[in-house]
């Protein structure tokens, strides 16, 4: 957000300078400036105020330093905290790969600090081609993209990757490039199959890397629901 002000001066062509004022945030509080629009106006008007006084430097820096202390104030006022927009979690996946079960694993509670809004969608062919076709409300101002991979479907290795691929292409073109995690689930560690699993966890990271090299997935899990989900929820911070 910037405000753009005329300061007098003689010795200005127009015997005025211009200024402005330019409030920044990051991407993942871009809310803020919008859900507190009128008050920053008040804030940048009555530092505007003081600015065109022409203060000395050291004068200009208490008065951006006060400014800057009243917006970080109302950032963490009990107010804005309540309001503040939640983080919107993707939970995706084909059908069948444990994405419900998942869900009952790992409990809010184990990361507080995200405050998810979770979007969990069925993978079965039809209701892939409604996704796509509806896909900017359910992928658009996604913050972190939770993708299931079954490690014991074999069978539909290639259908899993084809979605993820066609998910992170979506993504691409909203120009929207959230936190992404890879979670093989069903990787139970008391499976004869287990080794082979964890084999094969290790080969499909490295087909989605060569795959998306634009993504930044360093975070894959190997996941169980006999697992503590706290092995899990370490990951969401």
């Amino acid at each position: 957000m910037t405000y753009f002000f005329l300061i007098p001066d003689e010795h200005a062509r127009g015997k005025s300078k211009a200024a402005t004022v330019t409030i920044v945030v990051k991407d993942s509080n871009h809310h803020f400036i919008y859900d507190n629009i009128h008050t920053l106006r008040i804030l940048l008007d009555k530092t505007r105020v003081k600015l065109r006084k022409n203060p000395e430097l050291s004068d200009v820096h208490q008065i951006l330093n006060v400014l800057r202390s009243d917006i970080i104030s109302i950032f963490k006022s009990p107010r804005y905290q309540s309001i503040r927009p939640k983080k919107k979690i993707v939970i995706s996946g084909l059908n069948n790969v444990g994405k419900t079960s998942f869900l009952k694993i790992v409990p809010k509670e184990l990361h507080p600090d995200i405050s998810p809004v979770e979007w969990d969608h069925e993978g079965n062919v039809d209701y892939r081609e409604k996704f796509y076709k509806n896909a900017k409300r359910h992928l658009q101002d996604t913050n972190l993209l939770i993708y299931l991979i079954d490690i014991q479907d074999h069978n539909r290795l290639n259908d899993m990757l084809g979605f993820l691929s066609k998910t992170l292409n979506t993504l691409e073109n909203f120009k929207n490039f959230p936190f992404v995690q890879i979670v093989f689930h069903k990787n139970d560690p008391e499976l004869d199959s287990a080794k082979n699993n964890n084999q094969k966890c290790n080969e499909i990271q490295e087909i989605i890397q060569q795959l998306h090299p634009n993504w930044n997935m360093n975070r894959y899990y190997e996941f169980s629901r006999y697992q503590s989900p706290n092995r899990y929820a370490v990951g969401l911070a």
